[in-house]
């Protein structure tokens, strides 16, 4: 697929961890595409604003777009997310040629009932009854969240983590390969998912983690209850859908960084 034959992309969050991959996969094959940011600074050609929870800039975004990669998500607001997609879909429903839509999701959200799965899942509910073309992919844990998580909870000499949890965490760019390869096939209409090459106990990665950053720390187990503890124990975290091309979590925790 050429310059010429591309289809003008647009990105929401384009700005993110995710967003820079896919940004950049676009960017080396000399494919044209446009960021959607909430930030009204630095905007140019390629970079332009809308606010998914008014509304704002969205019907002017959309326009004339072939593919919409919807990467933008709120963890500290997730009702946010809902609203803001549904938005989104009400201004890609007034179009007449409806552009393909994909959407960046978790794996596990069906198994957990937990406040920002349970928000991502009904966004997934709200593209899929929309009656628009759509492609939806979800994703294990990155390693940078994984990171993330370990640095919160081994912060003090005494880490408390969750007991016997699997875990399966994936590089960023293996994801944003996933998204790319979408944008160049039509709608599926269907969940993808894309795990990590491994499955592991999370004690473990923690381990690996302060062996790597010359730290002690006297680790404690705690239960994980109710079903959402059952299913996270039982792999809600993890999927059969492993990529082998993936960095895997003890190299990309030694990576130069």
């Amino acid at each position: 697929m050429n310059d010429e034959q591309m289809p003008e992309i647009l990105i929401t969050g384009g700005t993110g961890l995710l967003g820079k991959s896919v940004c950049a996969l676009f960017g080396r094959d000399h494919i044209p595409y446009v960021i959607a940011t909430h930030s009204r600074q630095h905007l140019t050609s390629n970079r332009i604003f809308i606010d998914l929870s008014t509304g704002e800039g969205i019907k002017q975004a959309v326009a004339g777009k072939k593919i919409i990669l919807h990467l933008a998500s709120d963890k500290k607001h997730p009702k946010n997310d809902i609203s803001g997609t549904a938005a989104l879909l009400r201004e890609i429903q007034a179009l007449e040629e409806k552009p393909h839509l994909i959407y960046i999701s978790i794996v596990g959200i069906d198994r957990l009932p937990l406040p920002y799965f349970k928000e991502k899942w009904q966004t997934e509910q709200a593209i899929i009854n929309a009656a628009v073309p759509y492609s939806i992919l979800r994703a294990t844990q990155f390693h940078e969240y994984v990171e993330d998580l370990l640095k919160r909870l081994l912060k003090w000499p005494l880490g408390i983590l969750p007991k016997k949890v699997p875990i399966q965490p994936i590089d960023v760019l293996t994801v944003a390969k996933a998204l790319y390869m979408m944008v160049k096939e039509p709608p599926s209409g269907m969940i993808k998912n894309v795990g990590g090459p491994q499955i592991f106990p999370f004690i473990d990665a923690a381990n690996s983690w302060l062996k790597k950053n010359n730290k002690r720390r006297l680790l404690l187990n705690f239960p994980l209850w109710g079903i959402a503890g059952r299913n996270i124990k039982n792999g809600a975290l993890t999927s059969k859908d492993r990529n082998d091309q993936s960095v895997p979590w003890i190299e990309w925790l030694n990576k130069p960084r």
